[in-house]
């Protein structure tokens, strides 16, 4: 209320009325959420991964950004293929489910927060939120190393696209 009175208030300084209030984003966010689920209903398996990925990345872009880019096209490329090695060889060897990783980013989360670092906290909360969207899409994916591939695509697109590149 009090952003639509400053605008209210601004309109009537120049002599314009103020837009209507619009209730665009819940119509976008259905949209976003019968995407996700027609899209995790048809497919299953790594490459079905790569379906809710993709409608991830174009009905999520108005509001995060998210649509890809070519510059960050080798960077995605490379977390993802580095996420892969170490959720695949973790379960190969000491049997960790995917789940933990997001557990043990909370943790950490946590742990920051506790120890007054609140913006190292926010961060490792949205890599936790990262993990366990991917745990969720390993999931969907299917056991073993089709989940871990589906698991580190997501990884490797949602943190390609944090990570500020240096050019």
């Amino acid at each position: 209320k009090l952003v639509q009175a400053a605008v209210e208030g601004a309109c009537h300084a120049v002599g314009l009325t103020p837009a209507p209030v619009g209730h665009w984003w819940l119509g976008r966010l259905l949209g976003t959420l019968l995407a996700l689920a027609s899209a995790a209903w048809l497919t299953r398996g790594s490459w079905g991964s790569l379906l809710v990925l993709a409608v991830l990345a174009w009905c999520l872009s108005p509001w995060l950004g998210t649509l890809p880019t070519w510059r960050r096209l080798p960077l995605q490329v490379g977390v993802a293929v580095v996420a892969g090695l170490i959720v695949h060889g973790a379960r190969r060897i000491e049997n960790v489910p995917r789940w933990s990783w997001a557990g043990l980013s909370a943790a950490g989360a946590l742990t920051l927060a506790l120890l007054g670092i609140p913006f190292w906290g926010l961060l490792m909360s949205l890599f936790t939120l990262v993990c366990l969207a991917a745990w969720l899409l390993g999931g969907l994916a299917g056991p073993g190393t089709r989940g871990d591939i589906a698991y580190a695509l997501l990884m490797g697109y949602a943190m390609g696209q944090w990570i500020p590149l240096p050019y």
